[in-house]
């Protein structure tokens, strides 16, 4: 019984040790999942302040990104989320979901040249991939580029080739 008891104790004082270890070793990961729950529960405003803590601290995390952007989008901070977008775009250029990402966010705040553009040049990467030809076209014809985007439609029902 005595042996039981110091192995119970011995092992709650290995698992405090691990804990503190961790959330000393780690905080940056401690911080991000903190801003995650909060994400979770749509509350952005408490989110935003953990998510750029965590990112500080130095962790390197493509949802720590996007869910700060997401954030700022929610929480109408627009030019936060576009420039928070524009420079994680800079660190992998060659990321396609990443340029339609941005181009998204472009378009649903009406900022169509800049979706153009941005999804243009996602099709550089992925040439073939409809879902960035049906934005890209909504998006030609929203700045009213309307031969433009008759042509991206033609490509997507197969009666022309992208010649680009």
């Amino acid at each position: 019984m005595r042996q039981w008891l110091l192995y119970l104790l011995l092992m709650c004082v290995t698992t405090a040790i691990t804990v503190v270890a961790y959330r000393h070793a780690h905080a940056e990961w401690v911080v991000f999942r903190q801003a995650e729950s909060l994400f979770s529960k749509q509350n952005y405003e408490q989110a935003i302040p953990l998510y750029q803590q965590a990112i500080r601290d130095g962790l390197v995390n493509r949802d720590a990104f996007r869910h700060l952007a997401e954030c700022h989008e929610q929480n109408g901070t627009l030019d936060d989320a576009i420039a928070l977008y524009e420079s994680f775009a800079k660190t992998d250029v060659n990321d396609f979901w990443l340029q339609l990402e941005l181009g998204g966010l472009y378009a649903r705040h009406q900022r169509f040249e800049s979706a153009v553009k941005t999804y243009r040049y996602a099709l550089t990467l992925e040439p073939q991939n409809r879902t960035a030809r049906i934005f890209l076209a909504r998006s030609l014809t929203a700045v009213r580029m309307f031969d433009e985007a008759a042509d991206e439609y033609k490509i997507l029902l197969g009666e022309t080739h992208d010649s680009k």
